[in-house]
């Protein structure tokens, strides 16, 4: 990203370009830097795909390392949104070494609640406090910037959490600053049934994130102007135009849209090249009216779609498992293991025809195939059918141990109808996660096995328990959802076993009744 001429907080031309028109943004970020000795912040990007949150975390990493601070970063991962703790993972691994000097209980808490030991599973609010004093004592020796990337994919244990250490900054030496989008939502490997279920990451249901509200709004004309002139300088007047109104003043639309100009210059191109064709002059290629009919999310999806096409199938199914997968499947070694399998072309092959397409690229330092933006890794899995899908989560749970959640998770996802084994599998899986305080998590895991149960006893007891998971999650509102789904199950018997549905349809009246 660098590269060029710098701006005035040394950040080179291309990613200069990148945070064109956010300087508002920037000063309250900056603002919140400098002053990090005195009090601390905590700041909150939202904005849609595409508008320069990462660019701005981005900017505000050069900016913390430059002024010798201390760094945290967490980039929240769809494939890992059903894993408890998951996200917390990331931002305190590097301070477990720490973690002696805890308070015993804290420390037990938030071992178990990280997977580092066993034991009695551990209240929310203390591992919450657990990561708050654990921040607090590594900010004592040198201030901390923890930043949270793509928050809308984080798993809600964990954004309980940030969102407790968001609330009692102001005394201490540490800004936290998220990004996500306008109206996140947290899913599992499939989408839905083996993740939590959607949230919005500001409510009160997943934390209620505090801070300074910073949106990311579309660009205005002039900025916009601006950045598509400095990304495109050769294109015409009348594409640009064109582009300027289809972007509508997105970031990435303004950088990828001329991209699709060129592809259609090129297609027009080779079409009257071909024998019996006119000699005369094509005129200046043009957006689709369709495309600019669309809402600006699927005119970005549809940019990355066209390109999806154009791949093999076998790269295709590739990149498919790549984007379904975490950073451990997404390693050169397994991807390479994985192309073998399929007994299609050679990995290097696929590799190069991926890297050429600009949709991903392979980092020759991590050897791990990184995409070249999220909305790719969407645009895959719309692209893709239900048994695509499935077959996909199959390859990847054969890629894991067999002890790896994961494993489960994707299980999961590629099941169709009913599956006794895997529900009971998944029941046990729920249950490690409950015991691990991941509760949330462990609420979508049983309601899948629930799902899956064959025999309506089996399937009952699994939905009150789900209820119960969810009664504990602090969500009424799906706890009650559960209950009238065991209810509908157990027509006309009453569901059992009874403490535990009795506990959550009173306690879920009770919350009903207080909203």
């Amino acid at each position: 990203m660098g590269g060029g001429s710098t701006d005035e907080n040394g950040l080179g031309g291309a990613f200069a370009a990148e945070l064109t028109g956010r300087d508002a943004q920037r000063a309250v970020i900056d603002a919140a830097l400098a002053g990090i000795a005195t009090t601390g912040a905590s700041v909150i990007l939202c904005g849609d795909p595409g508008t320069g949150r990462t660019a701005l975390l981005g900017a505000a990493e050069a900016q913390a390392r430059r002024a010798g601070l201390r760094v945290l970063r967490m980039t929240g991962a769809e494939a890992e949104s059903g894993l408890p703790f998951a996200a917390l993972h990331q931002v305190l691994w590097p301070l477990l070494d720490e973690a002696e000097g805890l308070p015993e209980p804290q420390r037990c808490a938030l071992e178990s609640a990280l997977g580092v030991r066993e034991g009695v599973p551990p209240q929310g609010f203390a591992v919450a406090g657990a990561a708050l004093t654990l921040l607090a004592h590594a900010a004592a020796r040198r201030p901390l910037v923890v930043l949270l990337d793509d928050l809308q994919w984080a798993d809600p244990s964990s954004v309980a959490v940030f969102g407790y250490v968001q609330r009692h900054l102001a005394a201490l030496p540490v800004v936290a600053i998220a990004a996500t989008r306008r109206t996140g939502t947290v899913t599992g490997p499939d989408g839905a049934a083996a993740g939590p279920a959607e949230h919005d990451v500001t409510t009160a249901e997943t934390g209620c994130l505090a801070g300074e509200v910073i949106d990311l709004p579309p660009l205005e004309v002039p900025q916009a102007e601006q950045l598509l002139r400095t990304l495109h300088p050769s294109l015409p007047e009348g594409v640009r135009r064109r582009v300027l109104r289809a972007a509508a003043g997105n970031p990435l639309a303004l950088h990828e849209l001329p991209e699709q100009v060129r592809g259609l210059a090129a297609d027009r191109a080779e079409s009257l090249a071909s024998p019996g064709r006119s000699l005369e002059p094509p005129e200046p290629p043009e957006l689709p009216e369709l495309f600019e009919a669309l809402p600006l999310g699927e005119r970005l999806g549809r940019l990355y779609e066209d390109r999806l096409r154009a791949l093999s199938e076998a790269a295709r199914d590739l990149l498919l498992v790549a984007a379904l997968g975490d950073a451990s499947t997404r390693h050169r070694t397994v991807l390479r293991n994985l192309a073998a399998q399929a007994a299609g072309p050679p990995w290097h092959r696929l590799e190069e025809q991926i890297e050429r397409s600009g949709l991903a690229h392979v980092d020759p330092e991590l050897e791990l195939l990184e995409f070249h933006h999220p909305l790719v890794r969407a645009s895959l899995t719309h692209l893709a059918s239900p048994a695509e899908l499935r077959a996909a989560h199959r390859l990847l749970a054969d890629a894991l141990p067999a002890t790896d959640t994961r494993r489960t998770l994707h299980l999961a996802a590629a099941a169709l109808g009913t599956d006794a084994e895997l529900a009971a599998l998944l029941h046990a899986e729920a249950d490690s996660m409950a015991a691990q305080g991941g509760d949330a998590e462990a609420t979508v895991l049983m309601a899948r096995a629930a799902a899956l149960s064959p025999d309506r006893p089996s399937r009952t007891a699994r939905l009150v328990a789900a209820a119960a998971l969810a009664v504990r999650a602090g969500r009424p509102h799906l706890a009650a959802e559960h209950i009238a789904a065991a209810e509908a199950a157990a027509h006309p018997a009453r569901p059992e076993p009874a403490t535990p549905y009795a506990f959550a349809v009173a306690y879920t009246r009770l919350q009903l009744n207080a909203d």
